[in-house]
């Protein structure tokens, strides 16, 4: 319990857990003050219903696959390997994809397409602010974090032409 207060430190986690609980809580307060979607916003909440099994998916493989390795800072444990296999060999942070198509599942629910694009956007660029900072440390720390950089794609994977 104590290293978990102890994360509140990090200025990205104290956003991070902001961030959620402004989405979690302000959705459906939004979804009450907004006319009915248009169309009952069938495809978009189909479309949430997708993102959350797969961002479910993805953050639960990047957590399992991270281990003893996963903290909520984006400072690495002392004790840290750089772990490249499993999901981390289609994307440097699941995690963070997986919790962005969570929050954008979660703001599709209404049925309105504008805040669901917001949540979307707002969340994948905090996100990669998050990852670029972590990825600073995580290169001092990994000799071979540049070369894996090269390789994956940060939140998205990277698209490679058949040989």
């Amino acid at each position: 319990m104590l290293r978990f207060l102890k994360a509140f430190r990090d200025p990205w986690v104290v956003v991070q857990f902001a961030w959620f609980a402004l989405v979690l809580a302000g959705i459906p307060l939004l979804a009450r003050r907004l006319p009915p979607a248009a169309g009952g916003g069938a495809a978009l909440r189909l479309a949430g219903v997708v993102a959350a099994v797969l961002g479910a998916v993805v953050l639960v493989r990047g957590g399992t696959t991270l281990g003893a390795n996963l903290v909520p800072t984006v400072r690495p444990r002392r004790d840290a390997t750089l772990v490249t296999h499993g999901i981390y060999a289609l994307v440097r942070h699941p995690i963070y994809l997986g919790a962005t198509l969570l929050l954008f599942a979660w703001a599709a629910r209404p049925g309105h397409l504008a805040p669901a694009l917001a949540v979307f956007g707002t969340s994948l660029l905090f996100f990669t602010l998050k990852a670029r900072a972590e990825e600073r440390l995580l290169l001092d720390r990994f000799p071979d974090y540049a070369a894996y950089q090269r390789r994956v794609g940060m939140l998205l994977p990277r698209l490679r032409a058949a040989r």
